[in-house]
């Protein structure tokens, strides 16, 4: 049995998990030391290995949940180890807590058991102890010897003794075993004389001429020339790694210089456009300043052409009313003049119808009152009508008037509200705050354009450095994986290695039988079957194998300094990358400190987000730039409503004067009126009481003339009344067309003032033409704005990414030339150290690059390197031939050696043999019942007596011996001690001291190893303590015997407080406890 890992979870003071990995070292050293304060846990990892393998610990008066570390809910260990070369894990667990603390009534305990097959565990429904062999208690006396432990076996009674023995014993059973016991002395008996003749046939082949002292002394040429190879190639490789990298310098220098002249090129460039952009700007804020006085003036313009052409288009409409109106006047003239013709007509024929005889009889001065009477009243009823038509006449002008002045009147409140109303909106968007903000605003966004140009910059440098790394990441993975390729083809030839060279053993005995005419391991004369080529294939195949290895050994380095350059150039750029990090994050600090003003109020001071910030700014400057024009927009409409609000307020107060002066002349009308009315009535009753007469046919005669007269005077009368009525509209119409001319020469100054105010603005040109113009100029001023930005942007992001490559090439060359002062430090430190001797043609050479500094002489240091790789083809060429030479004596010699240590295997066998016969003749004489199986392990134990005086000689120079005796016939045999230093007393070994304990307990618990092989395989030891008792030189032999027992492949494992042992053991298992009675494992290696 042998323990290989040990996994310890939450065990007495081990807190948490705890991994011991025993391959890990026992590849090189056998033994190790479990060290540690007092209390650390040293004897928790031999009780871990008990309870893992049978839930059982060497202190009675403990539990298995009283292991379990204190506060802790569950403790768990994992053992592997291998037996009969199988490999199994033993699991224990236990939990004594539940999930929310409290304790569990009864420990919950679990153990599993499985055998590991291909990396695959596979539950067995075995235990350990059938795989060991062994119980407990055997376990405790055999592997793990515990505190107190070393005697028990010594002390024990021989009914113990001889269970143990027993069990150990590897052979076949007692049962049956009297019947064949003749037939296994008789093949005994052959065994030793066959043994006897192959001792004596291996003894004749044996040579002088080939020895381990010739061997070493070619080991030692080989050596002075595998270093003089080694230095060679080391060199070499120098010189290919100095003369790459000055190609690489070379490179980058001139790729240094040409980016300088192009960024030389590229300021000029970027120098010419930021002055042709510093003169566009000029024209640009001229033009800007221009516009924003002359836009406002234009929109006004616009407004007041408007209002021009409504005012130019009431003046036409009042010039055809004017022209209408005197045309009436002209026409009321002519109408006039013939109704005055025509009264004179209607005169002349009254006056003939006067001279009628009926007329003659009235007196005259009746006739005349008659017909003064009459003509009145002829004439107040013709008035009467004229002034009803004029009276009406007045009420209509006076009420189309009054609605015109309402309606004037409600237009003016609207323009004064909506006057109102814009001043309200341009407190809101006050044009001088709204340009001082998008001022502001465009600085910001010009800024933040520049710092997007550096970030844009910093981006494509990192970008680039991304690239670079996530490339340095893949050459790395790439490298290490063909590494691990190249480490896997390793392990596989030194395999193979192994294999041929066990292989090349075999092979020397088929040489010597071939040799000797006689099968040296059956002594059959028939060897036919072998083949002698085969020996010669065999050498062949084990040097190709030897050069696969070197040439893999070779190709690891390599790849090992390439892995070293990759990460160096990734550590380069990752601190690159670090930097342009950092710079981002001050640019953007930087940004947000120097524009706080302006994005607080945005609620944008914090804002780190550039793109973002860029969009809202934006957003923020159009809304700002569209308040501006709404802003100038609201003026322009403000100045077009007062200018209306004027020309209202000017025809209100004409209309209420023309108004007032209706509202007289109507009144007039009506009295008027009443007053025709009147005087009608009072000439009627004058004429019936002037014209009483008493003839009735002159009455009638009277009446007709008088009718005629009437119709006349009708005639006349209503001839009188359109002649007033005439004069009356001449009148209204004169009046009409003066108060028309009167609005219209104020229509005209009006109109002619605002033409003149027009003009003085546009300079007599189209103001929406020129509003265009300036519109389509400042589109244009944008667009070469934006142009020449761009063009600005594109160079700055030209000569940002120059520089930026620029500042790469610098970087990698600064890197290569550190890398080539390593190397060249490297070269000389390897020239100046220990230097074999070299050819003659390459010391000169050597010498003169000794001498060389850097920059060196490149003719110098070609030659040096030619000479150099030429000389490393002579010493490889005779590396291997000096090789092929050692493995040929070797092979001799492995030969000659092989045969001898058959020789000493086979006296051994024979010795054995011998011993194993001497005993089955003794057990066949003594064979019986229960006294058999006593005699047996009589004779086992005898074994084991022998055993251990061999290694009780090792251990304390043959001072002890161990003697088998009884004290009467009656009693069963004990243990007793035999002290050469003191007249070889003879005393029972309850009578040592406790150094001599330890080294007779010692040496037969190692003896009671060497019984069990074959049954028990017990390969590990662990002894607890016991070192402190034993003096200096007691302690050297202990030493001594533990290097003799790793040499057996045996597993030691020691727990000493003792310094001078511990730091003598090659691994120490270190526990170290801190404050709060935790303890961790350390591997120490000394």
């Amino acid at each position: 049995m042998k323990i290989h890992k040990l996994r310890i979870y939450n065990i007495a003071s081990l807190k948490g998990e705890h991994f011991i990995d025993f391959d890990e070292f026992q590849a090189d050293h056998g033994s190790f030391a479990i060290t540690g304060d007092t209390g650390a846990g040293k004897s928790s990892i031999l009780n871990s290995i008990a309870l893992a393998l049978y839930g059982q610990n060497y202190k009675r008066n403990l539990t298995q949940g009283d292991f379990i570390t204190l506060g802790q809910a569950e403790g768990k260990i994992e053992l592997e180890f291998s037996c009969s070369e199988k490999r199994y894990m033993s699991v224990w667990d236990c939990r004594i807590r539940k999930k929310n603390g409290e304790f569990l009534k009864q420990p919950r305990l679990s153990k599993e058991f499985y055998e590991i097959k291909g990396g695959e565990k596979h539950i067995l429904d075995i235990s350990p102890e059938d795989v060991i062999h062994l119980n407990f208690e055997q376990f405790c006396k055999t592997i793990i010897l515990n505190q107190g432990q070393f005697a028990k076996f010594l002390t024990s009674g021989f009914k113990d003794r001889k269970d143990i023995l027993e069990k150990l014993y590897h052979g076949e059973k007692l049962q049956g075993l009297n019947p064949l016991l003749r037939s296994k002395i008789n093949q005994l008996v052959g065994q030793v004389e066959k043994i006897e003749a192959e001792i004596s046939g291996l003894g004749q082949g044996l040579l002088d001429d080939v020895s381990e002292e010739g061997l070493n002394t070619l080991d030692e040429e080989l050596k002075t020339l595998k270093a003089k190879h080694n230095f060679l190639d080391e060199l070499n490789s120098h010189f290919k790694d100095i003369s790459h990298l000055n190609e690489k310098i070379k490179e980058a220098k001139f790729k240094i210089e040409e980016l300088e002249h192009k960024k030389k090129e590229q300021t000029r460039l970027l120098n010419d456009k930021s002055k042709e952009h510093e003169e566009f700007n000029k024209k640009r804020d001229s033009f800007l300043t221009k516009q924003k006085e002359l836009s406002p003036k234009l929109h006004q313009a616009i407004e007041g052409k408007k209002t021009l052409a409504q005012t130019n288009g009431k003046i036409d409409q009042e010039t055809q009313i004017i022209e209408k109106l005197t045309s009436n006047h002209q026409n009321e003239k002519a109408n006039l003049d013939k109704l005055s013709k025509k009264l004179k007509q209607k005169e002349a024929q009254l006056a003939e119808l006067s001279s009628s005889p009926l007329f003659k009889k009235l007196e005259p001065d009746n006739f005349l009152k008659l017909k003064d009477l009459y003509h009145n009243w002829l004439k107040a009823h013709s008035e009467l009508g004229g002034a009803k038509k004029l009276n009406d006449h007045h009420r209509q002008l006076y009420t189309e008037t009054s609605n015109e002045l309402k309606s004037l009147s409600t237009e003016q409140s609207e323009a004064v509200e909506s006057l109102k109303s814009l001043q309200e909106q341009l407190k809101v968007h006050d044009p001088d705050k709204l340009h001082k903000r998008q001022s502001e605003l465009q600085v910001t966004l010009t800024r933040l354009e520049t710092h997007h140009r550096e970030l844009s910059s910093i981006s494509e440098e990192m970008e680039s450095s991304k690239e670079a790394l996530t490339k340095n990441a893949q050459e790395i993975k790439r490298l290490e994986d063909k590494d691990l390729e190249n480490q896997k083809q390793i392990e596989i030839q030194k395999d193979a290695l192994k294999a041929r060279k066990l292989e090349g053993a075999r092979h020397i005995c088929i040489e010597e039988s071939i040799e000797n005419n006689v099968c040296v391991v059956c002594e059959s004369t028939d060897i036919s079957h072998l083949n002698l080529s085969e020996i010669q294939t065999e050498q062949e195949k084990i040097a190709q194998y030897e050069s696969n290895l070197e040439k893999l050994d070779q190709v690891a380095n390599e790849l090992f300094q390439s892995i070293e350059r990759v990460r160096t150039s990734q550590k380069a750029h990752q601190a690159t990358e670090k930097k342009l990090k950092e710079k981002v994050t001050s640019i953007k600090g930087h940004f947000l400190s120097a524009n706080h003003a302006a994005l607080e109020p945005l609620g944008l001071e914090k804002e780190e987000d550039l793109s973002i910030l860029d969009e809202k700014l934006r957003e923020s400057f159009n809304q700002v730039k569209q308040n501006v024009e709404k802003a100038q927009e609201l003026q322009s409409r403000m100045h077009t409503v007062a200018e209306k609000t004027r020309s209202l307020n000017s025809r209100i107060s004409s209309l209420r004067q023309r108004l007032d002066k209706l509202k007289i002349d109507g009144e007039a009308s009506s009295n008027r009126l009443r007053s025709l009315k009147q005087d009608l009535e009072n000439y009627e009753k004058e004429i019936f009481k002037v014209a009483g007469l008493d003839d009735p046919s002159k009455i009638k005669a009277f009446i007709d003339l008088v009718e005629k007269a009437q119709e006349v005077q009708n005639d006349m009368r209503t001839t009188e009344q359109s002649k007033l009525h005439s004069i009356e509209k001449i009148k209204d119409f004169e009046q009409r067309i003066k108060e028309n001319k009167s609005g219209l020469e104020s229509l005209i100054k009006d109109s002619q003032a605002l033409d003149q105010k027009i003009k003085a603005i546009t300079g007599g040109a189209d103001p929406q033409v020129t509003l265009n113009e300036l519109e389509k100029e400042s589109d244009l001023f944008e667009f070469n704005k934006r142009k020449i930005e761009n063009d600005i942007k594109s160079l700055e992001i030209e000569k940002s990414a120059l520089f930026s490559r620029a500042h790469t090439f610098s970087e990698q060359l600064k890197e290569q030339q550190s890398l080539l002062l390593i190397h060249w430090q490297q070269m000389t430190d390897h020239l100046n150290g220990d230097r074999p001797k070299l050819r003659e043609e390459l010391e000169g050479p050597l010498g003169e690059i000794q001498k060389q500094e850097l920059p060196c002489d490149e003719e110098v240091l070609k030659i040096t390197k030619d000479l150099t790789h030429e000389s490393l083809g002579h010493s490889k060429e005779t590396l291997s031939e000096f090789q092929e030479r050692i493995t040929e004596y070797k092979t001799i010699l492995a030969r000659q050696n092989a045969a001898k240590e058959k020789i000493k295997e086979h006296k051994k066998e024979l010795q054995k043999a011998q011993e194993l016969k001497s005993q089955w003749e003794e057990l066949y004489q003594l064979i019986g019942k229960d006294e058999f199986r006593n005699y047996i392990l009589a004779m086992v134990e005898k074994v084991l007596i022998q055993q251990t005086n061999i290694e009780l000689g090792k251990l304390c120079d043959g001072r002890y011996l161990i003697q088998h005796k009884r004290a009467s016939s009656k009693l069963a045999p004990d243990f007793y001690i035999i002290d050469k230093f003191r007249g070889e007393e003879l005393r029972k070994v309850s009578t040592l001291s406790g150094g001599e304990t330890f080294m007779v307990s010692l040496a037969m618990a190692l003896a009671l190893a060497e019984l069990t092989r074959g049954s028990a395989d017990l390969d590990s030891f662990f002894i607890d303590e016991g070192f402190g008792t034993l003096d200096q030189d007691s302690l050297e032999d202990a030493l001594a015997m533990l290097q003799d027992i790793e040499t057996r492949g045996k597993q030691i494992g020691l727990i000493s407080h003792v310094k001078e042992l511990t730091q003598r053991i090659p691994v120490n298992i270190h526990l170290q406890k801190n404050q709060l009675g935790n303890s961790k494992i350390e591997i120490v290696y000394n």
